[in-house]
């Protein structure tokens, strides 16, 4: 079985002809974080909205 430490090596690499390893990709993109800050202000909109019910059922005496 191989490691996976020997794997990555570059002189496995080198011997087994597999040539250059992948570039590591960033974990969001531009889209992604547009995506979550949309999500962000509904979730804000909903939790005001649901604050100021809370006051509508209120008796002022």
């Amino acid at each position: 079985m191989v490691s996976l430490q020997c794997f990555l090596a570059p002189s496995y690499r080198i011997e087994h002809k597999l040539g250059k390893p992948r570039e590591r990709s960033p974990w969001f993109s531009r889209s992604w974080y547009i995506s979550l800050m949309v999500l962000k202000d509904k979730l804000a909109d909903v939790i005001g909205e649901m604050f100021a019910g809370l006051f509508d059922n209120l008796d002022v005496h």
